[in-house]
């Protein structure tokens, strides 16, 4: 849609209408009067004689489009885009589990494996994330950095496609994980430092302990967390998840099926919400070259034209 910068330009568009009821009338220049026969022969030895005769619009017409494209450059003449995206100053780590027991089929959410259902609703939660720098964090018996920390977040969201299962082993290092994370946040100049874990509980390896992890986390004012997801999570998994986000501050949820886990990344954007002013700034095409052009191109051509008459 073409809006315009200065919409009181268009006061202007009656001006030469008006200039031409109220200013009194040039005088007619005088002119030669030729016989006929003496202008043929002028015609002759100026070469004109039997030159194809170039059409010429109308004088009115000329000027009135070349008053109006005036008219119109002199508006500002422009074409929103896209908004722009705004930084807001956070920077997100997301830890996904890929250990086996991430492969299992929950049956209650159909035939679906859990890294499949995570991996398809956290998708739309980190497209939703615009203006987060938003990292990706694949950990079993290892961690490893799929994706720093970017504000391309649809190509974090591609890259959930290259976490599988197995990718870094069968057993679980929630330890190593939070460690990674806190590596890649510590350092940043952010303000707000959240790390979401999304595991089904079971730790079962590592020298760091996932609760010192925590410890460390909390002490660079890292907020963490935890998404217990399984249908038949233990307890004392779950326990320990609450424990790690309790300690940073950070809140504790369980899901035991796809739709609860949708709900709970919604009670995620809530607390950490993303701020969108009401007039979010957007890219401006600048349209004025194209009345300005056409109001050159209008003079240039009278111009020839008097030339011509001259």
């Amino acid at each position: 849609m073409i809006e315009f910068a200065r919409l009181w330009a268009f006061a202007a568009v009656p001006l030469p209408i008006v200039a031409w009821l109220l200013l009194p009338p040039l005088r007619e220049r005088g002119a030669l009067i030729v016989p006929a026969s003496i202008w043929h022969v002028l015609a002759r030895l100026s070469k004109h004689e039997g030159t194809r005769a170039i059409p010429r619009p109308p004088l009115f017409v000329l000027r009135t489009v070349g008053w109006l494209a005036l008219v119109f450059a002199l508006a500002g003449p422009l074409q929103r885009g896209a908004p722009l995206i705004q930084p807001t100053g956070r920077d997100l780590m997301i830890a996904v589990d890929i250990s086996a027991s991430m492969a299992e089929i929950d049956t209650e959410a159909g035939d679906t494996r859990r890294i499949d259902q995570v991996r398809e609703l956290l998708e739309t939660f980190i497209v939703g994330r615009a203006g987060d720098r938003i990292g990706l964090i694949g950990f079993a018996e290892d961690a490893h950095l799929i994706s720093p920390l970017t504000f391309d977040i649809r190509a974090v969201a591609e890259m959930l496609n290259e976490m599988s299962v197995g990718l870094a082993g069968r057993r679980t290092d929630l330890g190593q994980a939070i460690g990674l994370a806190i590596k890649a946040l510590r350092d940043e100049a952010s303000s707000d430092r959240v790390l979401v874990v999304i595991s089904d509980g079971e730790t079962n390896l590592g020298d760091l302990s996932a609760f010192d992890a925590a410890t460390l986390a909390a002490s660079h004012n890292i907020l963490i967390h935890t998404i217990g997801f399984a249908r038949n999570i233990a307890e004392e998994d779950a326990a320990q998840l609450a424990e790690i986000a309790e300690r940073t501050g950070g809140r504790f949820f369980q899901a035991v099926d796809p739709t609860l886990l949708d709900e709970i990344y919604a009670e995620i954007d809530r607390l950490v919400a993303i701020e969108r002013p009401d007039n979010q700034p957007r890219l401006i095409q600048d349209l004025t070259w194209f009345p300005l052009s056409l109001a050159l191109a209008v003079l240039s051509l009278l111009a020839w034209r008097e030339w011509r008459t001259s």
